[in-house]
């Protein structure tokens, strides 16, 4: 997305949910409850499942931040659990991270096609076979109350 709507995406979601919505600057460390957004034109990957890192790096699936980095960096931890999560959006940026999120254990959603406004991103995600579940917003909402309540 570009910058411009960095902010802007940030205050919607934070108005919707009680959760704190962030975008994050490099080495932050990670906090539960808090819902983190990359930020435009940085890569963002984990390191050690606690803090982000934020880089100029190479386009991948031709954007950035790509899902896929952010996805792969998490690293396989009894005292993580990750729920991998791919919503509307063009091409495949995120079918990678979901197959290695499903690998560590982790739980996998997918966003519908009826809910959602481009199916790229969810399509090849559910086309992985690794996805757990497909749900509407809402219902994603729900399942992760339910998962993490």
């Amino acid at each position: 997305m570009p910058k411009f709507i960095n902010e802007s995406i940030r205050e919607s979601l934070d108005e919707i949910t009680e959760m704190d919505v962030i975008i994050p600057n490099d080495h932050e460390m990670l906090i539960n409850g808090t819902v983190y957004i990359a930020p435009s034109e940085l890569q963002c990957e984990l390191i050690n499942n606690q803090r982000i890192r934020l880089y100029e790096g190479e386009k991948v699936h031709h954007v950035s931040p790509s899902v896929d980095i952010a996805m792969l960096s998490a690293r396989s931890s009894p005292s993580h659990l990750f729920t991998g999560i791919i919503l509307t959006g063009m091409g495949n940026d995120g079918a990678e991270g979901i197959v290695h999120i499903k690998k560590i254990g982790g739980t996998t959603i997918a966003q519908n096609e009826e809910t959602s406004i481009i199916f790229g991103m969810p399509k090849e995600a559910i086309d992985s076979g690794m996805v757990d579940f497909v749900l509407s917003p809402e219902s994603i909402r729900n399942k992760l109350i339910q998962l993490f309540g």
